[in-house]
Order: structure tokens, then sequence, then C-alpha cells
């Protein structure tokens, strides 16, 4: 998976992945090009096992790729407010802060484990 560049600094995966409710989100940081200042950007994804298609939803509503931030992710986490149905997800940061990111739990409908007799054969 190509997770593009910042200031000619490739994104890796360096952060442990999590998933919940069909959901699987990992985040990929990119160093900064400067050795004096190491700290750079990070990119979340939240993506739905069956679809395989992106959960993390805008601040409009609509449906992201990512959502990119600043500073090293550090951590990623799911978890919901109180008397709210809405799943989140919490990225930490090297610089102490973190931000909360919404999900969309319906798009990780339609997931349907198999089982060893129902996989699909070669032949």
């Amino acid at each position: 998976m190509d997770l593009g560049y910042e200031s000619g600094s490739p994104y890796r995966i360096n952060v442990e992945m999590i998933s919940s409710a069909g959901i699987v989100a990992f985040a990929a940081n990119s160093l900064g090009g400067d050795a004096c200042n190491p700290s750079g950007k990070n990119k979340l994804y939240a993506v739905a096992y069956g679809s395989g298609k992106s959960a993390i939803l805008s601040s409009s509503g609509a449906i992201i790729e990512s959502y990119s931030g600043n500073g090293l992710a550090t951590n990623v986490s799911f978890f919901r407010k109180d008397g709210n149905t809405t799943s989140r997800i919490s990225i930490s940061n090297d610089s102490g802060s973190s931000d909360s990111i919404q999900v969309n739990p319906s798009s990780a409908t339609g997931f349907t484990p198999l089982n060893w007799r129902e996989l699909p054969s070669s032949d």
C-alpha cells in the first residue's frame, strides 16, 4: 500500500493497528526532513473489513480517505462519548495532544466471516 510522501519523506506505519465493530484503524507517520526537529506529520486511516472502504467522516459528515494531523502519531484508540452512539477514534501524537475523529460504523456492515468450508477454491 502506497501511503504517499510529505516533504520528500514517505509515510510509514509504525503505530499498532486496532479494530472495533468491523473497522480496522491505523496511523502512518512521515518524519519531517529536519534532523534538528524530529517531529513530522501523521495520517489516520480507518477501513471497513467487509468493503475495504474508508470509514472516516469529515466535519461535514462526508466520508474521506484519511485524516491528516500534525506531529508523529503515538497511539490510536476507539471510544464513545457518554450518552452518544457515535464511534470516534482518538489519535495521540508526540507533542502530547490528541485529535478525535468521527467514524461511520454503518460502513462496516456486510462483513460475513467465512469458515474453511465456505472458502472459494482455485479449481
